[in-house]
């Protein structure tokens, strides 16, 4: 049992450590962001930490009390959680680019025929869906090289 939870626990310090890399890359990501894509990526983080909040059956004044934020405080750090995912999600596009690691159009075309929605959103139209599944593509290559050529894991 206890070489169990010791696998368990290794595996959550790997899983942070990588995350850690994307967000540090994500910081390293300067400039001035448009205005519509932080604010639709706001709605985006606010929209999934609702749907966290629901399935673990925590109302929101709850977690704010514990948290011991106000719901002003809560907004500023959500705010900020979801510039910096934006901001790593564009570094890694970056990186994906530098380093040659875009999707051929047969792999987009493939997952587009595996489209999932949790991974994906809903569909839209043809083109947009397809940018949606280069773009993730791209940056789960991405994430996988920097973890691949990192010392911190």
């Amino acid at each position: 049992m206890a070489r169990e939870i010791w696998s368990q626990r290794c595996a959550q310090a790997r899983q942070r450590a990588e995350k850690e890399l994307v967000w540090q890359l994500g910081d390293s990501v300067k400039g001035a962001l448009p205005k519509q894509l932080v604010g639709g990526n706001y709605f985006a983080e606010q929209r999934q930490f609702n749907l966290s909040l629901q399935a673990n059956g925590i109302n929101f004044d709850q977690f704010l009390k514990v948290r011991g934020q106000t719901v002003e405080e809560f907004r500023t750090w959500l705010h900020t959680q979801a510039e910096r995912k934006l901001r790593s999600w564009l570094g890694l596009l970056l990186v994906a680019e530098a380093e040659g690691l875009q999707p051929t159009e047969t792999e987009v075309t493939a997952a587009l025929t595996d489209w999932n929605e949790k991974l994906d959103g809903e569909r839209t139209f043809p083109a947009n869906d397809a940018r949606k599944v280069r773009q993730r593509l791209a940056r789960e290559r991405a994430e996988q090289f920097i973890v691949a050529h990192s010392t911190l894991t």
